[in-house]
């Protein structure tokens, strides 16, 4: 089972390569929201790497126990960008007022990545009928996710040198 995390794992991480190479071939033509859909999304599958890497680092009587745990975190978009939040707030220079306030940022973070994440994917309307056009997402947006992703790709890269 371990063999296989980890191969999923590096996976995971090669695929979030692949997506933040799209995200920054539209950012360079403008295409703003998609950019940051593609950014969002590599960087849930860098929480996805990072959720393979806790369940590796876990005894093997708890890792059976958390396998449930697991499996629903794997496939919840919410779960992964909330490692890969987690992640980013532990590499960040800037230190948070107290563990609570570190866990609340990641859950803020994750909250809004995931609103723009569809924002730039979908045309919506809003609850009084209002259009939601692609065109709301703009450009510092992207910019910013698609730093975000490639500091949390340099922080995971340990992930992909253990398989080797």
């Amino acid at each position: 089972m371990e063999r296989t995390v980890l191969n999923i794992a590096a996976a995971s991480l090669k695929n979030a390569r692949g997506l933040l190479t799209s995200a920054q071939a539209v950012l360079d033509v403008g295409q703003w929201p998609r950019s940051f859909s593609f950014a969002a999304l590599a960087l849930e599958e860098v929480g996805k790497a990072s959720l393979c890497m806790v369940m590796l680092c876990l005894p093997p009587a708890v890792r059976e126990e958390f396998r449930s745990g697991f499996e629903k975190a794997f496939t919840s978009h919410q779960a992964k960008a909330e490692f890969a939040h987690l992640i980013l707030g532990m590499v960040d220079e800037k230190v948070p007022a107290s563990v609570e306030q570190f866990l609340d940022d990641a859950v803020t973070a994750t909250r809004r990545t995931n609103v723009v994440k569809f924002r730039g994917l979908y045309v919506n309307y809003t609850d009084t009928g209002d259009l939601l056009q692609l065109d709301t997402v703009g450009e510092s947006d992207p910019r910013l996710m698609v730093t975000m992703v490639t500091a949390a790709l340099a922080a995971s890269s340990f992930t992909e040198a253990a398989r080797r």
